[in-house]
């Protein structure tokens, strides 16, 4: 039921496009592997740094702006001390939103750029034990980022980027209200295939 929610979600994001911007040249697909520094706890607790993953695609609108939307896998682990069960918590969704592309001197290649938008994640938390096992439904945050897109080949970029999340997600665990407040920089090296 999830999975179908967020293929749902993507579709009607992608169907607010004009039908005269599905040409396929205009399109890219990116691959982001990423390290997740937390710089919250979380119920008191610290996290280890996680990691994860962004799978996207966007859209060229124009030479500047590009649309993008992106399915998120995101993990971390509690801190604890040898002899306590540690948490696992994992992130699933989409992001939506744009980047804006721009050159650092006149006359250079639009290599940089600033992404802005949304997330739609939900949470899982799994502890050695059981004890400490919640599902959240989906909550909605905010994801800010900045990086470069660096030609490798023909139709081929390297993209590393740093990005920010925050969401709050909103779990009724079995003896008390649980706010699971997630805030963390993510450190992203992908590829970028473009149609062009």
């Amino acid at each position: 039921m999830r999975l179908k929610t967020l293929l749902l979600t993507a579709l009607l994001m992608l169907s607010v496009l004009p039908l005269d911007c599905y040409a396929q040249e205009a399109w890219n697909l990116s691959f982001s592997p990423a390290l997740n520094f937390p710089i919250s706890k979380v119920q008191d607790e610290p996290l280890r740094i996680g990691n994860g993953f962004e799978f996207g695609v966007d859209y060229q609108w124009s030479e500047r702006i590009q649309p993008y939307v992106g399915v998120i896998w995101n993990r971390f682990d509690t801190d604890e001390d040898f002899d306590e069960p540690n948490i696992r918590y994992v992130q699933k969704g989409v992001a939506v939103g744009l980047r804006y592309h721009f050159a650092l001197a006149n006359g250079k290649a639009k290599i940089c750029f600033l992404r802005g938008g949304m997330v739609l994640m939900d949470l899982r938390t799994r502890s050695e034990g059981g004890e400490f096992d919640i599902n959240t439904s989906f909550n909605i945050g905010a994801q800010f980022g900045a990086g470069l897109s660096l030609p490798l080949a023909h139709q081929w970029a390297l993209r590393p980027e740093l990005r920010w999340t925050l969401i709050n997600h909103q779990a009724d665990a079995p003896f008390s209200s649980a706010d699971l407040d997630f805030r963390h920089l993510s450190l992203a090296v992908g590829l970028r295939y473009s149609w062009q």
